[in-house]
């Protein structure tokens, strides 16, 4: 019984993965590439961080807060902000020329 839950969760890893690795790779980066370190920077600040370096209109919702860590080596800026937005839970909706960080909406479980 336990080698058929190992199974089946080493499927669902595989699964899971390759359905995020499509995701990823049907999006387009094209920003400039860079290099982006944060340790424990307050999530708001690295937002801020992005607009002023690239030139984006954001606007960042009430209640979204946090922190960030991570080593990205010869990144388009594009996919930097991605992943930490993803990675937060979070997404840009664009809004005219405004970029608006909002939580992702989380559709509720099939009953």
């Amino acid at each position: 019984m336990k080698k058929i839950a190992i199974i089946i969760i080493i499927i669902m890893v595989a699964w899971l993965t390759l359905g995020a690795a499509e995701n990823n790779a049907s999006k387009k980066f094209t920003g400039e590439v860079g290099d982006f370190y944060f340790y424990h920077a307050d999530l708001q600040n690295v937002l801020l961080f992005f607009a002023r370096q690239y030139k984006l209109n954001i606007i960042i919702d009430p209640g979204i807060s946090g922190t960030v860590t991570c080593r990205m080596v010869q990144v388009p800026w594009d996919q930097a902000l991605d992943v930490i937005l993803r990675q937060q839970g979070l997404a840009l909706v664009e809004e005219g020329k405004v970029q608006r960080a909002t939580k992702l909406k989380r559709e509720a479980p099939a009953p």
